[in-house]
């Protein structure tokens, strides 16, 4: 596999050009109001509280035992969702999240500049966030969520590092026993997440395993072993007693031919969506643009082999990484979560069939004098405006007399969306009344403490299908904040 992947000693950007700069700017603005949404977080029913409140009443490593036997195989996100009633404070809960968001694009960062130049590797990293940013499909359940963070949060982190991880480690002149056991032990670590992380993961190490074999003049033997030792894990996670009882409750789960079609079907279904509305194909072009004015540089270090690989990779990513969640459900479910961080790596994959396209095909491109400006600066002017005001307008249904002027804004991106949100109030006003909701809680001295409704429901931090107090009461509440003489915590207006 070192005959493959060269070196990037030597590849150097253009000195002067200051789009990368440009790019980690744009993309700093625009996660800026996910990152600050994370200090207004607030914990909601579904899970948070019954892993805050510590269900069951269980010590550490029985908890372990009972989550593995009864719902989930996934060993690494149990193991930290569990710690949560050791830990909690709201001061810790808000910073965990926003440690955890840091981590993607860091992460995404980490394998880039394992196949880049620094300053590309910057701006394909700070393209690829504000592309997943405007394709979120909902913020609160791929983003914000605080139990989505450990599992798919975590599982995506994972991937990334043990990709460049992997990658660094075949470019090595001399084997490393060190990354060796590292790469084992976060691929080991990562299998524990979800299933849609174990499956990604098996593919990217066959994926090296084959590349090995083809190019390589030694025996893969470091690969063969990484293999059987994940598959190893993955037989742990897979075949817990936990995934076969909620596997249980979905009609026609575990069909395989079924998952499969529907896999090819609904990764058919979103890559329509995706090449219609998420900007993939104006930033691709702006990457093309790019490469072939030379303002960014590929050297001789970004493709392993020929550019089939990666295509192989673009277009095999969704429909492997659907397969677990439609054979688990039989397709009775399809998670906003795991379409968007799917995205992510689609993202990361079609910038780099781009750029392994034009290394192989495209060295003879030579664009005119000034046509970089002309087309470049126009086509960036239009992503930056799709990223922050796609669907700016009117709100029409507020009434004018009532009215701020931030209430008359509206706007369907994503982004435009946080930053409006925290201008106008939204977000620290959904802080204020989610944390007296928890002070009433904590006074009551009810069994059935019935507290104030919402009225901040439209915050990104924030979604009413996790929401327990307006679906029946939350039972888990009450003693997660210390009061375990509340059984119930209900919204006046159910009762």
């Amino acid at each position: 596999m070192r005959d493959t992947a060269r070196r990037t000693k030597g590849a150097k950007d253009h000195p002067r050009d200051p789009v990368p700069w440009l790019a980690v700017a744009l993309a700093l603005l625009a996660y800026l109001p996910f990152l600050l949404a994370t200090q207004f977080l607030y914990p909601l029913g579904a899970h948070e509280w019954d892993f805050i409140g510590k269900w069951p009443d269980l010590g550490y490593w029985e908890t372990q035992a009972y989550w593995y036997k009864t719902h989930t195989g996934r060993y690494s996100s149990t193991a930290l969702l569990t710690t949560l009633p050791y830990w909690y404070h709201l001061t810790a809960f808000r910073l965990f999240a926003l440690i955890d968001l840091f981590s993607i694009p860091i992460a995404a960062w980490w394998l880039l500049r394992a196949m880049l130049p620094g300053r590309s590797a910057i701006l394909v990293a700070a393209m690829a966030l504000l592309l997943y940013l405007h394709q979120l499909s909902n913020p609160y359940d791929s983003l914000l969520r605080f139990t989505c963070m450990p599992i798919y949060h975590a599982g995506l982190v994972g991937t990334l590092l043990f990709a460049g991880l992997l990658i660094r480690q075949s470019r090595a002149s001399e084997s490393n026993w060190f990354s060796g056991v590292l790469i084992l032990a976060l691929g080991a670590f990562t299998i524990g997440t979800n299933e849609i992380s174990l499956v990604q993961l098996l593919g990217i190490t066959t994926g090296a395993l084959l590349i090995c074999h083809l190019h390589a003049k030694r025996p893969c033997v470091s690969l063969w072993v990484l293999l059987a030792c994940l598959l190893a894990c993955s037989v742990i996670e897979v075949f817990a007693p936990g995934n076969f009882n909620r596997a249980a409750r979905y009609e026609g789960a575990g069909a395989i031919l079924p998952a499969l079609w529907q896999s090819l079907a609904v990764s058919l279904y979103l890559w329509i969506g995706w090449l219609a509305d998420s900007l993939l194909l104006p930033a691709g072009l702006l990457w093309a643009l790019l490469l072939a004015s030379n303002r960014q540089t590929l050297g001789n270090t970004f493709a392993f082999g020929p550019p089939v690989y990666w295509l192989v990779g673009l277009c095999s990513i969704t429909p492997v990484s659907l397969f677990p969640l439609l054979y688990a459900t039989g397709g009775h479910s399809l998670a906003e979560r795991v379409v968007d961080l799917t995205f992510f790596l689609v993202v990361i994959l079609w910038f780099g069939t781009i750029a392994a396209l034009f290394a192989a095909y495209g060295q003879r491109l030579q664009p005119k004098a000034g046509i970089y400006l002309r087309i470049a600066i126009p086509l960036s002017i239009f992503l930056a405006l799709h990223l922050f005001a796609d669907g700016l307008g009117i709100d029409r249904k507020t009434p004018r007399a009532e009215a701020t002027f931030f209430d008359l804004i509206a706007v369907d991106a994503n982004i435009g969306k946080g930053w409006l949100q925290l201008l106008d109030g939204t977000a620290s006003g959904y802080a204020r009344e989610m944390e007296k909701i928890g002070r009433d809680v904590e006074r009551c001295r009810t069994d059935i403490c019935r507290v104030a409704p919402l009225t901040a429901g439209d915050f990104i931090g924030y979604d009413p299908l996790y929401d327990r107090l307006g679906r029946g009461g939350d039972a888990r509440m009450g003693k997660a904040l210390g009061n375990p003489t509340v059984e119930w915590v209900r919204y006046r207006e159910r009762e």
